[in-house]
């Protein structure tokens, strides 16, 4: 008699993980059918659910790596309890984000590495940061690791300096693209090797003026609507993936974003007229948007529950700021939040909200919700700020009630210092 694939007592390999995670990745699994393929899977293995769970959601992140839009973790159900161990994340706050990234891109080392070098900068480096005549590509990066080193010091999310690591050492490729150049990439020494004098994030002018050709990638790609196909375009590429301001405008990301998810998901997102493009945020951008396609799932998944095959309205997006703030305000209007006021509020962060602020939104923003409910009140619930994590509140959220406001809507709004 065969031995069954997944015999008891016996360890899964790596490939059996793979095919269990490639079926969990299908869209049409639900969040209880992936429990009950973990559940089996575990049981055939002489293991326990977690222990097959934690197994899984270990080869997901090698696989999606900073990624952070894994599909079998992309859909929010808001069913699971909130207040178990496994969900007590440490709240990362927004604002040590903001200033970490502020102060790299002030660095007077590490600001060159998220810019495009003419010839004042190359000026700058050779007399201020090498203090050599001549462009040393060793000396400068030597000097980059050393103010990269101090700076890893200060308070920041870890996903968030291991792609920055990734991207300055060239120990492991970085980004949701999974990209291999970096400013310790062999290729890239070998260019440097090859062309003294220059950096390899010149910009076209000082390119032209020493009669050096461009560092160009093995594999170019689009980010943004953005062609990236040199070095320089890469360099430009990291500060777009960090800072979202006018020449990397949130409003262009959204839309290119949003006309990928209307083709591949069928959901039509609209940004309001008058959205802002001079909006500045210091941010980690991939995991930003990899959280908004996940927001915007819970939607239409929500949606093809109550409503089966009538057509999904469209979901307006609007940004707003004040002198501390940026809102970004995600909203679906015709429909009203399936659980109760005091269920959310004493168990505001199911296993899913628990995912996509794990992967996404931890450390980048915070998360409210405001939507109107079946007792046909308007509430705004703090689903993760500050206040939501304070030890006396004892993991329930903080709540406001909207009066004079009826109009059916659920609204997740995503909160950004400025400072």
């Amino acid at each position: 008699m065969m031995p069954s694939k997944f015999s008891k007592h016996t360890l899964m390999t790596s490939e059996q993980i793979k095919i269990i995670a490639s079926l969990l990745s299908q869209s049409y699994v639900s969040s209880s059918q992936r429990h009950k393929i973990l559940s089996l899977a575990a049981k055939e293995m002489g293991g326990d659910f977690k222990q097959m769970e934690a197994r899984i959601n270990k080869l997901e992140s090698r696989i999606y790596g900073t990624n952070d839009s894994s599909p079998t973790s992309s859909r929010l159900n808001h069913t699971a309890a909130s207040n178990s161990p496994a969900n007590s994340t440490k709240y990362d706050n927004p604002k040590e984000t903001h200033s970490f990234l502020m102060s790299y891109n002030q660095d007077s080392v590490l600001r060159h590495t998220c810019h495009e070098i003419g010839s004042e900068e190359l000026r700058q480096i050779n007399q201020d940061i090498i203090k050599t005549k001549k462009y040393c590509y060793t000396t400068h990066r030597k000097q980059i690791t050393q103010a990269w080193t101090n700076l890893k010091e200060t308070r920041a999310p870890k996903r968030l300096k291991a792609m920055i690591d990734a991207y300055l050492t060239g120990d492991d490729k970085w980004s949701s693209d999974k990209i291999e150049l970096s400013w310790g990439n062999q290729t890239l020494m070998e260019w440097c090797n090859e062309h003294p004098g220059v950096p390899p994030n010149a910009n076209r002018a000082l390119l032209q003026t020493t009669n050096t050709p461009q560092l160009l990638l093995p594999k170019a790609f689009t980010w943004g609507g953005n062609p990236v196909q040199s070095f320089t375009d890469l360099v430009l590429n990291f500060k777009n993936r960090l800072h979202i301001r006018n020449e990397s405008s949130l409003a262009a990301l959204l839309t290119t974003r949003n006309n990928k998810i209307l083709q591949e998901e069928k959901i039509d997102v609209a940004l309001v007229p008058g959205f802002g493009k001079k909006i500045e945020i210091f941010t980690h951008v991939d995991q930003l948007l990899n959280g908004y396609k996940t927001i915007l799932g819970y939607y239409k998944e929500q949606w093809k529950a109550e409503h089966q095959d009538k057509k999904m309205p469209v979901i307006n997006v609007s940004i707003k700021e004040n002198s501390d703030k940026v809102f970004l305000y995600i909203q679906q209007q015709g429909t009203v939040y399936r659980k109760t006021i005091h269920s959310t509020v004493n168990r505001p962060r199911g296993s899913d909200y628990m995912g996509l602020i794990q992967r996404n939104l931890n450390g980048n923003c915070d998360l409210k919700v405001k939507a109107l409910f079946a007792d046909n009140n308007k509430y705004e619930i703090e689903i993760w700020t500050p206040k939501s994590n304070c030890a006396r509140n004892a993991g329930k959220a903080p709540y406001k009630l909207i009066e004079g406001d009826v109009t059916p809507e659920v609204t997740h709004i995503l909160e950004f210092p400025k400072s």
